[in-house]
């Protein structure tokens, strides 16, 4: 029969004709020694899919399409699917992982910036830090107001060590500086304590209040 299955004679488990030699092989015979990794770690063997993206290979972007619809259907879940840090020992050990390194940055004052510069998005020829800076980038156009993306450096002191601050815009006629800022730190304040000229800060829940942005969460 087409589905009949023999019989194992080291372990008595049963295979279909097709699998019991892979068994007895694997199990029982030499490929006990057999590492299927043993090329990747050598670099002699690579995996199909590597150094293709679904922009350059259409492979990729088939399997990763058909990913997303089996998980919005329901039909595969994520291993963290429904796995709260009060439940699981591993999302725990993630959570205090991550929330400490959080911390860390935003002591050091650098948890703002590094999230900023890794999304560097442009806008008429000149790069921002973030979708809020060219939100607000675009309502000063939108408004005919004259900006400029400043250049000059102003000194300030942190942690008794001289640094130096560039706000984010310089408004032309109004001669002031704007600084877009989502969540204060120390080291924010102490740039702008003081901040020689005219500036104003611009948080990012009145980005939200002005509809210049969609989505602002307040944090403790």
């Amino acid at each position: 029969m087409h589905n009949q299955k023999i019989k194992c004679p080291h372990c008595n488990k049963e295979y279909s004709k097709h699998g019991i030699g892979t068994h007895i092989w694997r199990v029982h015979g030499d490929g006990k020694e057999f590492d299927p990794n043993e090329g990747f770690k050598k670099g002699t063997r690579k995996q199909w899919n590597n150094g293709k993206t679904k922009e350059t290979d259409e492979r990729v972007a088939n399997n990763g399409n058909s990913y997303s619809i089996a998980h919005k259907e329901g039909r595969i879940k994520t291993w963290c699917e429904g796995l709260t840090k009060e439940t699981d020992e591993r999302i725990a050990a993630i959570s205090k992982v991550v929330a400490e390194s959080v911390l860390t940055k935003v002591k050091n004052g650098t948890w703002h910036l590094s999230f900023a510069h890794s999304r560097i998005i442009e806008y008429n020829g000149i790069k921002f830090h973030g979708s809020w800076e060219v939100a607000y980038a675009k309502y000063l156009d939108a408004n005919n107001i004259k900006w400029r993306r400043p250049t000059e450096r102003f000194e300030y002191y942190f942690e008794n060590k001289k640094r130096h601050y560039t706000p984010d815009f310089y408004l032309i006629d109004e001669k002031k500086y704007i600084e877009i800022k989502g969540y204060p730190t120390d080291k924010d304040r102490a740039k702008w304590q003081n901040f020689p000229l005219d500036l104003q800060i611009i948080l990012g829940k009145e980005l939200f209040e002005m509809k210049l942005i969609e989505h602002y969460k307040e944090i403790k």
